[in-house]
């Protein structure tokens, strides 16, 4: 049995990937002598699978189970967990069952202080929240509970939290993530890894407590890095990453940091990553380097072509220069690296023809971006984090009104009418190229964990984006797209939780 037992896994996507950040705390744990078991889908299973797998993980001895919320929950919505609220405190019910005794600890990127109205539900069922880097929280945590030794924590309306605040962790440059034996890795699986941590960058919308750091202070040291490359691919036969940096090309100097490191591994990597599209039109060699170390994939945060809007939150690149920077990128890595991209509806000083004009090129045939996503600004009055929840000299020109925090409105759009375009965008494509949002960047890596290779994944999506939709994969079975992906996820799922109960703890 166990001494920590965590929870957790995004099921939003055709695909299967496991999350970085509940192995990375089963990896801290784990160097500190305590024993660690990781569920991934456990929001996909009824009630008596979950119940059996953590029947054979928990004992009186565990300490903790926690609660792995990143990524949980659709962040447009929907309930915390991804499933009902009433099957989590069944499960955690359940639990109790087994250990009476047990803590409830929830951490994650859905935890914290500004969130509280969606955590206020659970404070029953919560023992500890933990926001921000949890590293050494989670080690205090444990401390605390085998030793008796000191929390420093503060409750807030009936629930307790810690955070990197009180508990910081300063070795990121050193750590990395081990997976056991018992984390089921199959063999060839593809993997997340962190290369650096936080954002140099300060885009005026952005609620994130890690933007801002400089080059170097949160980039792991190239021997801890290429170590774990080395240990998954011996152990594994792991050669593709997604990389869960922040910007994978924040400056010249980590794109060349990376590209030694990468080159000069016994083996060939592939990967997918965020990354800035204005670095690229200031350094169009990184483009070729970027597929010389094997980026396959990347999401780009382009946000608007409107040049002033733009400027007034960090992404001041324009329409001519993002255009130049998107051609450097095609004529280097021509149907090699599948281009994603995100944009903003409704920042400030864009008119709404000027978000017409973006539609209506995103949705032209020649456009250079395989795919990408429209989301409506999403700001708050009461999140107070980002210059534009604060925004005390009316810089950003938004005015909140309505009962929701997030109901914005300036001379040009509100939220709800963002909303609308958002949904009106998303209709048109889809009605168009149906598998625009199945095939983008970041699935890549899930693919190619349910029998679908990275090049075939970028062919067919080439090609169904091109009008070929008699298009399909090699050794497809059903009569669409996606009743196979949908059967292959669920057979991939079904290995890995049948891989875990029959696990040998």
């Amino acid at each position: 049995m166990y001494d920590a037992v965590f929870i957790g896994g995004s099921l939003r996507y055709f695909g299967f990937q496991k999350p970085a950040g509940m192995y990375r705390i089963a990896t801290e744990l784990r160097n500190n002598n305590y024993s660690v078991q990781c569920v991934d889908l456990f929001s996909v299973m009824d009630e008596n699978t979950l119940f059996e797998i953590l029947s054979t993980v928990i004992s009186s001895d565990t300490k903790i189970l926690g609660v792995a919320t990143t990524f949980l929950r659709d962040g447009l919505g929907g309930q915390y967990f991804g499933i009902p609220e009433a099957k989590f405190a069944t499960i955690v019910e359940q639990l109790k069952t087994l250990n009476p005794n047990i803590k409830i600890i929830f951490g994650g990127s859905q935890v914290a202080r500004h969130a509280f109205d969606e955590i206020e539900p659970f404070k029953d069922l919560i023992d500890i929240c933990v926001a921000g880097q949890g590293e050494t929280a989670i080690l205090a945590i444990m401390n605390h509970i085998t030793n008796g030794t000191d929390l420093d924590v503060e409750t807030i309306n009936g629930i307790t939290f810690t955070s990197d605040k009180k508990y910081p962790f300063e070795l990121f440059n050193q750590s990395n993530i081990q997976y056991h034996p018992n984390d089921i890795i199959k063999k060839g699986e593809s993997l997340c890894i962190e290369v650096a941590r936080g954002c140099v960058f300060r885009c005026a919308y952005c609620f994130h407590d890690s933007a801002r750091k400089s080059f170097g202070d949160m980039t792991k040291n190239a021997d801890v890095l290429r170590q774990e490359l080395i240990r998954n691919y011996e152990l594994f036969g792991t050669t593709d990453y997604y990389i869960v940096d922040d910007t994978i090309n924040d400056s010249m100097a980590k794109v060349e940091y990376l590209h030694k490191i990468f080159t000069n591994l016994p083996f060939k990597i592939h990967f997918t990553s965020f990354a800035r599209l204005d670095l690229i039109w200031k350094h169009p060699e990184m483009a070729d380097m970027l597929k010389e170390i094997g980026m396959v994939g990347v999401v780009f945060g382009i946000e608007t072509m409107h040049q002033e809007a733009g400027r007034l939150v960090g992404k001041g690149l324009g329409e001519k220069r993002i255009k130049e920077a998107l051609e450097t990128c095609k004529n280097s890595w021509k149907n090699d690296v599948h281009i994603t991209a995100n944009f903003i509806c409704g920042l400030p000083k864009e008119p709404v023809e000027s978000i017409r004009r973006t539609v209506d090129w995103l949705l032209s045939d020649d456009c250079p971006i395989d795919s990408a996503g429209l989301q409506a600004l999403l700001i708050s009055r009461k999140r107070k984090i980002s210059r534009m929840d604060r925004d005390p000299s009316g810089k950003f020109l938004c005015e909140f009104s309505g009962e929701h925090n997030y109901e914005w409105k300036h001379e040009h759009l509100s939220y709800s009418a963002a909303t609308a375009i958002k949904k009106f965008f998303d209709s048109k494509v889809m009605s168009k190229w149906p598998f625009y949002y199945t095939l983008n960047a970041f699935a890549l890596l899930r693919m190619s964990n349910i029998g679908i290779p990275i090049k075939e994944s970028l062919q067919v999506s080439k090609l169904l984006k091109s009008g070929h939709n008699d298009a399909k994969f090699q050794g497809q079975q059903e009569s669409s797209i996606h009743l196979e992906l949908s059967k292959r996820t669920q057979q991939r799922r079904n290995e890995y939780i049948n891989n875990l109960i029959n696990f040998s703890h």
